[in-house]
């Protein structure tokens, strides 16, 4: 029963001291890796390094590695107001990738707004005077590149009943 227990003892003791040194090299481990990420930002935001040159630094190359993201038209665009003037909008990111931000705009009798933008498929605004008409759209963006418009969603639009939600 004695060397059982000087056993366990040493067994306990060998496991604490094991746990302590994996804390500290998890530790170093993140400063070094917080470090290195520095290091690379300011590489990266060096307009005057070539490609050939942040590669030899071992890093990925400007726009490098993956096939492009081409976003692609969300579609299924909802528009629900409620009478303390929030707006909740929800589409469909049809196959558009991760990665895309999707650019919601409302028309303003004149011209498309951009009102919000955001990567997921639902938002709410505010501000919007309950029975006044307003007309939404969605597309998706990445980059320079952007899909074509959703479906139009409208609130209180000519030939709708105006009817207002009461706000949760």
């Amino acid at each position: 029963m004695g060397t059982y227990q000087n056993s366990l003892t040493g067994s306990e003791g060998a496991k604490s001291t094991l746990k302590g040194k994996t804390v500290t090299k998890n530790t170093s481990k993140t400063a070094v890796i917080t470090k290195i990420q520095a290091f690379a930002q300011t590489f990266y935001a060096n307009p005057a390094l070539s490609d050939d040159q942040i590669a030899a630094l071992g890093l990925a190359i400007h726009g490098g590695g993956g096939a492009p993201i081409t976003p692609v038209s969300p579609n299924s665009l909802v528009a629900d107001a409620f009478a303390n003037g929030a707006v909740k909008l929800k589409w469909n990111r049809g196959t558009s990738p991760q990665g895309v931000s999707f650019v919601v705009q409302a028309w303003d009798g004149n011209t498309w707004n951009v009102v919000w933008v955001t990567t997921k498929t639902k938002t709410q605004l505010n501000g919007y005077a309950p029975g006044a008409g307003v007309t939404f759209r969605v597309y998706a963006q990445h980059n320079n590149t952007a899909s074509p418009t959703s479906n139009e969603a409208i609130i209180y639009g000519a030939g709708e009943s105006a009817v207002l939600k009461l706000a949760a």
